[in-house]
Order: C-alpha cells, then sequence, then structure tokens
C-alpha cells in the first residue's frame, strides 16, 4: 500500500485495505505490530483464545476503529471448520449458523466488546471489520455479536470467506447488520463455496452426531473475480457455475492441480480489490 494508512484510505478503499489486513493477520506479532506503529495507529490490541486458536487484531487510527481476523492456519482452526453442527439463534427463531464459526467467534467477543467499549464509549468513532478464509467468518459473527449488543458497524470485507449460516438466518443477519456487508469469491476458490448441504444433526438426547442434509447459504454483497480477472458484483449462478468448470478445466489443461487452493490466496485478492 503506498498510501497512508488512514481514515480517508479505510473509507476510500475499504475493501483494498481490509484485504491487505486479513493477509497481516497471519503475521507474527511483533511484525504486526510494527506495521501499525508505521500507521500511527493510536491504540492497538491482540486477541487471541488459546483453546479455539482464534485470533485476530485491532487498532483505532483517526476515528475509526479496524477489527481483523485470522483465517486457518493450524489444526485447532480446521476443528472450527469442520464443526458442521447447527446452532440456534434465539432459540432457532431466527435461524442455525455454523456452530464452529459461533464458537470461534464468542471465544475473542469478550475482549472485542472490551476493546470497543474502551476506545468508542461515546459511540461517535466508525467500526471496519474483515478477515480471510476462517477469519472471515470471525469477522460475520463479531459483527452479529456487536450488532445484537447496539454497536453501530461501519462496513465488514471479507475475503474467501465460507458459508455462515442457513437461509432462515441469513434474511435475519441481512437486516440485523445494517451496514456495508461485502464479500470477495475468487474463481475456484473452494471456501467460499462450503459448507454446502451437510450438517451434524444430534441423534435424540444422545452425544452421537450423524450426517444430515440442511442448507448453508451466504448472504451480503457478493464480489465474484472471474477466471480472467474481470469483477462482478452481480453474476448469476449458471455464468459463475460455468466460469468455474471452465476455470478447473483450464488449470487441469496445464497440470495446475489444487486450483480450489491456489485460488484461496490473499494475495489474488489484494491484487484484484485494489481500486475497491
Amino acid at each position: 500500500m503506498k498510501e497512508k494508512l488512514g481514515a480517508d484510505i479505510i473509507l476510500k478503499y475499504p475493501s483494498y485495505v481490509l484485504a491487505i489486513l486479513a493477509k497481516r493477520a497471519y503475521d507474527e506479532k511483533w511484525k504486526i505490530f510494527n506495521f501499525l506503529k508505521d500507521a500511527k495507529a493510536s491504540a492497538m490490541e491482540f486477541f487471541v483464545d488459546k483453546k479455539t486458536d482464534s485470533q485476530g487484531f485491532g487498532f483505532v487510527i483517526d476515528n475509526h476503529i479496524i477489527l481483523s481476523f485470522r483465517g486457518t492456519e493450524k489444526s485447532k482452526d480446521w476443528i472450527q471448520n469442520l464443526d458442521l453442527r447447527r446452532h440456534p439463534l434465539n432459540g432457532g427463531v431466527n435461524g442455525y449458523v455454523h456452530e464452529g464459526f459461533y464458537r470461534a467467534g464468542g471465544s475473542l467477543y469478550k475482549a472485542v466488546e472490551a476493546f470497543v467499549k474502551k476506545h468508542n464509549s461515546k459511540k461517535d468513532k466508525l467500526i471496519s471489520i474483515g478477515g480471510h478464509s476462517l477469519g472471515g467468518a470471525i469477522a460475520v459473527d463479531i459483527t452479529r455479536r456487536l450488532r445484537e449488543d447496539h454497536w453501530n458497524i461501519l462496513q465488514v470485507r471479507t475475503i474467501g470467506q465460507p458459508r455462515y449460516a442457513n437461509p432462515k438466518a441469513c434474511q435475519y443477519l441481512d437486516g440485523l447488520f445494517n451496514c456495508s456487508y461485502v464479500r470477495w469469491a475468487n474463481n475456484n476458490d473452494i471456501v467460499p463455496q462450503m459448507p454446502s448441504f451437510l450438517t451434524w444433526r444430534q441423534l435424540g438426547s444422545t452425544k452421537i452426531y450423524v450426517p444430515a442434509l440442511r442448507r448453508w447459504k451466504h448472504f451480503g454483497q457478493q464480489m465474484y473475480i472471474t477466471r480472467r480477472g474481470r469483477i462482478f458484483s452481480k453474476i448469476s449462478s449458471s455464468r459463475m457455475i460455468y466460469d468455474q468448470i471452465v476455470g478447473y478445466i483450464q488449470a487441469w489443461s496445464h497440470k495446475r492441480l489444487g486450483d480450489g487452493i491456489k485460488d484461496h490466496d490473499t494475495k489474488i485478492y489484494i491484487k484484484y480489490s485494489k481500486g475497491y
């Protein structure tokens, strides 16, 4: 980023800035600290839960609070990703969300809210939230919790984020967020396509869970990056599927295996979100 990190740049290019910060969330603490120090952040804090291995950081710059969350990095993170049980929102009245992502966000929320309260006691600061992969799902869960606790959020930007909720919960969250929520998905990035229809269903009152078919869904505004690097804010499902199939065929024809993982790279999202 050539421009100085400040509230004006965050407002002008939110997707680009939050994509860069999502990549930074994977760095060691001292590197993040030095980056934020150079950016003249007036306050910063790291959020870490050792049990779930969920991590993120927050900082204050000008009149803005920024929260960014790290994605999958260790085996513990996969426990959250693969916990496909459904967690009821308000007893299921407002639908269901992914249990693993719910638990990951919940493990950090107390520290996150304390940071927001400390630096936004007058509720006059703008709040932006972002993350990559699992970090994107945590960003969505944190946003939900902050909104349910009546904090105003300016914007949420995620890259390569998995599905967080079922269709009913998506309707509830769309209304609850009341902010600009944009999620970026790159061609054959496998993560935004997951989970699809699989969940775990409890057998009666036992502790046994078996596979079950339940639909998971995205909400918010999607920005889709095609195999050719074109960006669409609106694209039909059929056209997107066609683009993904052709992308896979081209990758296979050039013996590029793991296209779904390659397309998940934060560098690609940073490249194409520049200017947004």
